[in-house]
């Protein structure tokens, strides 16, 4: 670009107030992944990106966005200043003489596959005897390869690996109380984890779609939204219900539409959705502009309902979810929840009704 460009105070102004996080993900999602809820740069682990700003923890290193995309991303000064203002304002911005921008550095891919330890024993006290999940569920998983043990050099040695091989897309759930809890690694920033209730038909079946490399699910499966790969577990636990079973890496528009998108049937027609997300101020705004249905926890998360099912008290809670929605949860005189159901519209119609085992 031209050095005959002089900005403003206000240009400059403008380009320092573009969302910087927004921006990478616009612009270059393939340069950057989430990781332990943050945005960081592909080449720099220790790289977070903020909205107007970036830190690199490795080397107390702290900069505006001009700076990181000149100093990370190739850019020269005045291509950056123009491409965040132009970004900030929502359309180009004109200039005099503006030249073809320069050609970015190469980039080079540093994505890594977590390894399988085969640490089986402490994985299986954390999954079964700690998350209550039944032991059947628990070896599906670790046979169709979406579940493993594995352990993060010089962070931690004991986490859960949740794979979804197809996206590169590796969610790490740590088993212990100290180090980082939650980690990912990922090419695809829209990337999921997510089972199908056909994971866990027989071990046959299990056997067979490892052999063919396909797993079958049918058209008129519904899609579970969930935020963690343990609520999506959890929750298939507590209904059986046939389904497919996404865990979102984020409460993003695009990474939901990806999602649905990712599962399309033979005739073309979308799947049904049913969001089965915990209510919190994030959680509402994120589900207040979908058409989709809604099922609530009766606790704070689909996992907490799983670990505690033996000691509930009995009760019914009815949550007013808008628009005259309401969604309930019965739980019997043990305390074992028998159903979640969710009504909607003053004729009070039933819209599903998912049937919970009882557990002795």
């Amino acid at each position: 670009m031209s050095s005959y460009i002089k900005f403003t105070e206000n240009d400059m102004r403008l380009a320092k107030q573009a969302d910087l996080i927004q921006y990478m993900l616009a612009k270059h999602p393939e340069r950057v992944f989430y990781r332990t809820g943050t945005l960081r740069d592909c080449n720099h682990n220790s790289l977070v990106i903020y909205h107007d700003s970036y830190f690199r923890y490795s080397l107390h290193e702290a900069g505006d966005s001009i700076s990181y995309l000149t100093k990370y991303q190739g850019y020269g000064w005045a291509d950056a200043v123009s491409s965040l203002l132009e970004f900030s304002l929502g359309h180009d911005v004109t200039h005099k003489y503006k030249k073809p921008a320069a050609p970015l550095k190469p980039y080079i891919h540093t994505f890594r596959v977590p390894p399988d330890t085969g640490d089986i024993s402490a994985l299986q006290n954390y999954i079964i005897n700690e998350c209550n999940i039944s032991n059947r569920i628990f070896r599906n998983l670790i046979y169709m390869k979406k579940l493993y043990a594995t352990a993060v050099p010089g962070v931690g040695r004991h986490y859960a690996c949740f794979a979804n091989a197809d996206q590169n897309y590796y969610l790490l759930q740590n088993t212990k109380q100290s180090g980082s809890q939650k980690l990912i690694y990922t090419e695809n920033p829209l990337g999921f984890w997510w089972f199908s209730s056909d994971t866990f038909l027989s071990i046959n079946h299990v056997f067979s779609m490892m052999e063919t490399n396909i797993e079958t699910y049918e058209d008129d499966y519904p899609l579970f939204i969930c935020e963690s790969p343990l609520d999506a577990i959890s929750l298939y636990e507590l209904t059986k219900e046939p389904g497919i079973y996404i865990a979102l890496s984020s409460l993003d528009p695009k990474n939901l539409d990806y999602a649905i998108h990712s599962f399309p049937t033979e005739n073309l027609v979308l799947r049904p959705v049913i969001l089965a997300l915990s209510q919190t101020p994030t959680t509402d705004v994120f589900c207040s502009n979908l058409p989709h249905q809604r099922i609530l926890p009766t606790g704070n998360s689909w996992s907490e309902d799983l670990r505690k099912i033996h000691r509930s008290p009995m009760s019914m809670r009815e949550v007013d979810d808008g628009d005259n929605s309401f969604v309930c949860a019965l739980l019997d005189s043990k305390g074992n929840v028998t159903s979640y159901s969710t009504y909607q519209d003053s004729k009070n119609v039933k819209l599903i009704d998912i049937k919970i085992p009882t557990y002795g």
